[in-house]
């Protein structure tokens, strides 16, 4: 049995204090007893706090998946290919030119030297 000391070193027994007072209603935003059971307004007990401990840790353990660290081998690595940049930005400036295609369709992507990245989309034909 634990026993705890107050300020002014008396000892006091937590545990009994918490069974004597179980059923006594918190102070709290959230309608509940000592014990931690969801309570109505008259006291009784709706959900125990057995019930929602077992919900809890329900809700934690069966959601445990395996990743793998290793690359995904159905994606395809991006590869820089080699494509002279419009005359719309600065040669000296543009680092990498990428195609790639995004959720509006295919465009071009333009990285420059100082870490920022430009996206424009390719010309589609009005028939599509």
């Amino acid at each position: 049995m634990i026993r705890h000391k107050t300020y002014r070193g008396n000892e006091f027994n937590m545990a009994a204090f918490v069974e004597k007072n179980s059923d006594a209603r918190a102070v709290s935003n959230i309608s509940m007893n000592a014990r931690g059971d969801v309570v109505d307004k008259k006291g009784n007990v709706r959900v125990s706090a057995k019930k929602i401990a077992e919900a809890a840790s329900n809700v934690n353990s069966k959601k445990s998946n395996r990743v793998s660290l290793k690359a995904d081998s159905e994606a395809a690595p991006v590869q820089n290919k080699t494509v002279v940049p419009d005359d719309q930005f600065d040669n000296d400036k543009v680092v990498a030119v990428r195609e790639i295609v995004t959720i509006d369709g295919p465009a071009v992507e333009y990285e420059f030297s100082d870490g920022s990245i430009q996206i424009v989309a390719k010309n589609l034909p009005k028939s599509l």
